[in-house]
């Protein structure tokens, strides 16, 4: 994942934790044995922290990462210091950025400053909670789905859906959300993967 000068990865290893010696592949169980999240930060790549457990990477923006531990997410800087943590026993998905840390559960957006940890807004999400967070800037939040997008208004928690056509939308491959605006891919049927850019204003304006 990245976002700005920062990418970031989880490096795990992968052992059988139980049922080792039964004979066939299918009775045992595997786990993260250890775990090293890794990052390349201006020009240079390190290892982060190294721990046992498994403490997945959810996601990097604004110079910082985001990380699972237990029932939280811990923001951390690039060098792996804590900046703060927030208590998330539900969460779905995850987006980052120098403003916003968005937290999606399976039934509301959370909205909280990254610097502090501070809730700052709850957004219930209805049927859209079973959509991935895909980036969040200081004015809006995206929402993904196989074949759906849909735009959350931080101010006041309104939603729209972005239009695609139906060739588009049955293609669709990625989205991401910054601060510039929402980028999305898909594959043409002809004529190879496409690149849309639409900037922010032209996405406030459709509310």
């Amino acid at each position: 994942m990245g976002g700005g000068p920062l990418i970031a990865w989880n490096d795990w290893y992968v052992d059988c934790t139980a049922k080792c010696n039964e004979g066939q592949e299918a009775f045992a169980r595997y786990g993260v044995k250890h775990q090293t999240l890794r990052r390349y930060y201006r020009g240079r790549m390190t290892h982060v922290r190294e721990e046992r457990a498994a403490h997945p990477l959810l996601a990097v923006g604004g110079g910082r990462m985001a990380i699972r531990v237990s029932g939280k997410i811990d923001v951390l800087k690039p060098s792996g210091a804590r900046v703060s943590a927030v208590s998330a026993p539900d969460v779905q998905s995850v987006a980052l950025s120098h403003t916003e840390l968005g937290i999606a559960g399976r039934s509301a957006l959370g909205v909280y400053d990254p610097a502090t940890g501070h809730l700052r807004k709850s957004i219930a999400l209805g049927p859209n909670a079973v959509l991935q967070l895909a980036g969040i800037n200081s004015r809006l939040a995206l929402l993904r789905g196989s074949h759906t997008l849909e735009l959350v208004r931080l101010s006041d928690g309104a939603l729209i859906s972005v239009p695609l056509a139906s060739n588009v939308a049955l293609r669709l491959v990625d989205a991401q959300l910054t601060k510039a605006g929402l980028f999305y891919a898909y594959n043409a049927k002809k004529a190879g993967g496409r690149l849309v850019f639409e900037p922010l204003s032209k996405l406030l304006a459709r509310f």
